[in-house]
């Protein structure tokens, strides 16, 4: 399964409760569509957690937010 996930804004929170909730498994694909920060309270939290994801082979992709 192929599991996307965009327009995090900072939400370092709740993308933490969301990817505990998601049932995935080691087969599974995360990618990342960016919009990462900007608005939200901790977007180097978010930031932080997707670098992990793609440690673990997520892909990451890069936002009009990231361009600012």
């Amino acid at each position: 399964m192929i599991w996307a996930i965009g327009d995090i804004h900072g939400q370092s929170d709740l993308l933490a409760r969301l990817l505990t909730l998601l049932p995935r498994s080691p087969s599974d694909q995360m990618v990342f569509l960016g919009d990462y920060i900007d608005r939200g309270p901790d977007s180097r939290g978010v930031v932080l957690q997707v670098l992990e994801e793609v440690e673990q082979g997520a892909i990451a992709l890069w936002g009009n937010h990231e361009d600012m």
